[in-house]
């Protein structure tokens, strides 16, 4: 049985997919950079290190390590001027879940210290039982790889069977196909090929259709 979800942050909670993007697209367009937008939606959801990794290879005239120091600030000064708003049908989703008592906890790649603040500024923090981020991931180990996802679930006492994970990203679905849970995507910037469609549990539309397919689950 269900018991507990595991859900993305970026993209999935929270509208964030599309400022992020623009801050790479603005600042390859200040560095005179040609920056696809495919190859910006092709990093979000990875972890930094992976992210500045393939920035350096593909584009290495751009300051990826500044921007990437930079960017925490930046993310602050967005939730601060209002800018950052959580997805349609986030609070309704995260209520529903902890009255019909499962586990929610979230699942990363933002360091910690931001999730936190923004997740309490979203007031969505009171309906989360715990967050893994991915700072907590061994270097090298964040999405695609499970770690993030196994450690959240162990973190919250329940085997990958009695887990959902909720992505938006092809990386984090990914992650959690290969982890063992049911891992449903409701796309944001990127639609699953077929090959990823066809191993997730779901594709959805909005946060909305959740609640229909976590009672199908809980046999109601």
């Amino acid at each position: 049985m269900l018991k507990c979800m595991v859900f993305d942050m970026d993209g999935t909670l929270l509208d964030t997919e599309r400022l992020a993007v623009q801050f790479w697209l603005d600042m390859a367009k200040e560095h005179g950079v040609d920056l696809p937008l495919e190859f910006v939606v092709g990093c979000c959801g990875r972890p930094r290190g992976d992210i500045v990794e393939r920035y350096r290879e593909h584009y290495p005239t751009l300051p990826v390590e500044e921007a990437m120091e930079n960017r925490d600030q930046w993310w602050l000064e967005q939730t601060a001027k209002g800018l950052i708003h959580t997805k349609p049908g986030a609070v309704e989703v995260l209520s529903y879940l902890k009255e019909r008592g499962l586990a929610v906890v979230i699942a990363t790649s933002t360091p910690y210290a931001r999730a936190v603040t923004e997740l309490t500024e979203l007031g969505l923090f009171p309906y989360l039982d715990g967050i893994v981020s991915g700072d907590m991931v061994a270097p090298g180990r964040g999405k695609p790889a499970p770690d993030i996802f196994l450690m959240a679930m162990e973190k919250m006492g329940y085997p990958p069977e009695e887990c959902m994970v909720v992505e938006d990203s092809v990386s984090g679905c990914q992650g959690g196909i290969d982890s063992g849970a049911k891992t449903v995507m409701i796309p944001d910037q990127r639609q699953p090929e077929q090959d990823l469609r066809e191993k997730l549990y779901r594709c959805l539309d909005s946060l909305h259709d959740l609640i229909p397919v976590v009672e199908e689950l809980l046999g109601k």
